[in-house]
């Protein structure tokens, strides 16, 4: 799936389980999507203490705002990720599948 300029993206993947939250993975992919000239929702950037139903409720607010998705490695083992993935496909985003 090719991403057109005026898009959304979403980045989906792990957190849970990885070191540091896997936040390196999640910002390397903003960095690389916003320099290729995108708009880009980092779940990553959301605030810190929070429950995983808490971060959630806030990451599907942002992707109901994305056009988007950008799946990183490992999105399968992510319940969330999964979830994310469920809704995206529902709503006719466009989904990129990790290379």
């Amino acid at each position: 799936m090719r991403l057109d300029p005026g898009d959304v993206v979403y980045i989906s993947g792990p957190m849970t389980g990885f070191g540091c939250y896997n936040l390196r993975a999640f910002h390397a992919a903003a960095h690389a999507l916003e320099s290729a000239g995108f708009r880009v929702l980092n779940p990553a950037n959301g605030p810190p203490g929070l429950s995983w139903t808490e971060h959630m409720r806030i990451d599907l607010d942002l992707l109901r705002q994305a056009s988007a998705v950008l799946l990183l490695h490992e999105y399968e083992s992510s319940r969330g990720a999964r979830i994310e993935l469920e809704i995206a496909e529902i709503g006719g985003l466009k989904i990129i599948y990790p290379g």
